[in-house]
C-alpha cells in the first residue's frame, strides 16, 4: 500500500482499471451506439436484412468525425435481451442509442428508427448532420 494517492495508503489502480472508471463516468454526449433492428417482416428468414440495415447506420455513424459510435458486436450482443436503455448506455459507454425495426412485405421496405437519450430513455431531438437523400437508400 505505498504510493497509492498522493502517498495515503490508497492503492493505485491498474491502467485497465483506471480507464474503465472513468469511461463509466464520464460518457461523452457525442456517442451512439446502433442496436440491432428488430425484424417485424412476416419472413424471419429475413432476419440478415434488418441486421444489414443495423449495421449500414452504423457504418454511415462512424463517418461522422468526433461521433463515437460503439462497436457493433458490443451493441448486438443485446440483441433479445431484455435491458433498458439507461442499462444498455451505461454498460457501451454511450448517452445515446439508435433502435429501430425493419419490414419487409414484398417490394415494400419499411424501416423505423429512434435516437434515444441513454439516460432517459425517451426520443431525442439531436443536432446531426443532414444526410444526402442517396446516403442511406434500400435497393
Amino acid at each position: 500500500m505505498d504510493g497509492g494517492l498522493c502517498g495515503r495508503g490508497v492503492p493505485e489502480q491498474s491502467g485497465a482499471a483506471r480507464v474503465s472508471a472513468e469511461s463509466k463516468s464520464e460518457i461523452s454526449a457525442k456517442s451512439v451506439a446502433v442496436l440491432a433492428f428488430a425484424n417485424l417482416s412476416d419472413d424471419k428468414g429475413s432476419e440478415y436484412f434488418s441486421d444489414g440495415i443495423s449495421e449500414e447506420l452504423l457504418t454511415v455513424l462512424q463517418k461522422i468525425p468526433g461521433l463515437h459510435v460503439a462497436a457493433r458486436t458490443s451493441a448486438f450482443s443485446f440483441k433479445g435481451k431484455n435491458a433498458t436503455a439507461q442499462e444498455i448506455g451505461q454498460k457501451l459507454g454511450v448517452a445515446h442509442l439508435v433502435e429501430g425495426s425493419v419490414r419487409k412485405a414484398g417490394d415494400v421496405v419499411r424501416i423505423a428508427a429512434r435516437l434515444t437519450q441513454a439516460k432517459m430513455s425517451s426520443p431525442s431531438k439531436p443536432r446531426l448532420p443532414k444526410l444526402s437523400s442517396n446516403s442511406c437508400a434500400v435497393s
